[in-house]
C-alpha cells in the first residue's frame, strides 16, 4: 500500500505531461512533415539524365558522379565497394532509354522536317553564320514552326523526352542545333503552369 501511494504521489499531474511532451510532439510532427515534403518534392522533380563515360574507374567514383549528376544521395558500403575492382561504363541520355535514341522513327521524322524547314531558310540569309544570321535564322524557323502547330508540340514533347541530342545526331546540321539550343532555352524561360 505504501508503494502505491509514493508512486502516486511523486507521478507528475497530466497538465505538467502535456507541457513536457508537446513541444517534442511538434517536433516530431515537423520532421514528419518535412519528410513528406522532401519524399514528394524529389518524386516531383522527375528523372534525372545522367552522362558517364569511365574507363576502369572504381564503383565507388561512378556512384559519386551518379549521385551529384542526379542530385541524390546514394549510400553504400566503401570497404565492400574497394574490394569490387574497376568498371568500364558509357551511359548517356541515348543509351539510357533506346526509344529516344537515333533509332527510333519519329526522332528521325522530326530531325529530317527542321533539317527541310531550315534548308528553305538559309539560303536567303547573306551572312547565316553570324551571330545575327543565326537569330534571324531561328526567328525564321520560329515562325514556319508557329504555323504547324503538331510540330511545335512535338519538338515540346521531344525536349521533354530529352531527345534533343538524339535530334543533333541526326540532323548532322549546325543550324539545327544552334535552332534547338534557342527552342529549349525558350521553353526554359516560359513560366510553367
Amino acid at each position: 500500500m505504501e508503494n502505491n501511494f509514493l508512486s502516486f504521489a511523486c507521478a507528475p499531474k497530466p497538465s505538467t505531461v502535456n507541457k513536457l511532451l508537446r513541444p517534442k510532439l511538434l517536433k516530431m510532427k515537423m520532421i514528419v512533415s518535412f519528410l513528406l515534403f522532401a519524399v514528394l518534392q524529389g518524386t516531383a522533380a522527375g528523372y534525372a539524365q545522367i552522362n558517364i563515360v569511365e574507363k576502369n574507374a572504381s564503383i565507388q567514383k561512378v556512384l559519386r558522379q551518379i549521385g551529384r549528376q542526379s542530385g541524390y544521395d546514394l549510400l553504400y558500403n566503401v570497404d565492400a565497394l574497394n574490394k569490387a575492382g574497376k568498371v568500364s561504363l558509357e551511359l548517356n541520355n541515348d543509351t539510357q532509354n533506346n526509344y529516344y535514341g537515333t533509332d527510333d522513327p519519329n526522332t528521325q521524322e522530326l530531325a529530317n522536317e527542321l533539317v527541310e524547314i531550315l534548308q528553305g531558310i538559309v539560303p536567303q540569309i547573306s551572312d547565316p553564320t553570324s551571330e545575327a544570321g543565326k537569330e534571324i535564322i531561328t526567328a525564321a524557323a520560329m515562325e514556319e514552326i508557329e504555323k504547324k502547330p503538331t510540330l511545335k508540340d512535338r519538338l515540346v514533347a521531344a525536349f521533354k523526352a530529352g531527345t534533343f541530342e538524339a535530334i543533333k545526331k541526326i540532323a548532322k546540321n549546325d543550324f539545327v542545333e544552334v535552332f534547338l539550343t534557342a527552342f529549349k532555352a525558350g521553353l526554359e524561360a516560359k513560366p510553367k503552369k
